[in-house]
């Protein structure tokens, strides 16, 4: 955990000093501030402490997200950036990279996790559950994967 960066965040409703910063991006719904380090690299602990609490903590909001990522690895992005376009309809921010002052009406920092690789569903909007979840991870990897078929198929052909 010590590779995770601490994050200041200024609420400006209720700080006269945050008056004087100016918003360079305005955005209209909601951030989740979450990091990619930590237990990352091993993969039980990136579902278990990192996708699976990402859609806990976000799929109520049907999309209208944006993530903003602390200490985003590339390799992180390219392995789960499918999941990510199934729960945000916004692109990600790269905390660390994006050096302007993001605004949002209001926001959700870290994630939110149940149990051990489990959702319980009545702490869920609409009684989500791990089928839910199994679902969306189809909706992000299978056309990846049926398409990879097609053109080992046409290969062989």
């Amino acid at each position: 955990m010590d590779t995770i960066t601490e994050l200041n965040l200024i609420a400006k409703k209720d700080s006269l000093m945050s008056m004087q910063l100016e918003c360079d991006v305005q955005h209209e719904v909601p951030a989740v501030f979450f990091s990619t380090p930590g237990y990352t690299g091993n993969f039980f602990h990136e579902f278990n402490d990192g996708i699976l609490p990402l859609y806990i903590t976000s799929q109520h909001l049907s999309s209208k997200i944006v993530f903003v990522i602390l200490d985003l690895h590339d390799w992180w992005l390219t392995k789960y950036g499918n999941i990510l376009s199934q729960l945000s309809d916004y692109a990600m921010i790269d905390f660390d990279e994006d050096t302007r002052t993001h605004c949002f009406p209001e926001a959700i920092v870290g994630l939110r996790i149940h149990q051990e690789l489990s959702i319980n569903s009545s702490l869920m909007e609409g009684n989500k559950s791990i089928i839910d979840f199994r679902n969306l991870l189809d909706q992000a990897y299978l056309p990846r994967i049926h398409s990879l078929i097609r053109e080992e198929e046409e290969r062989k052909a």
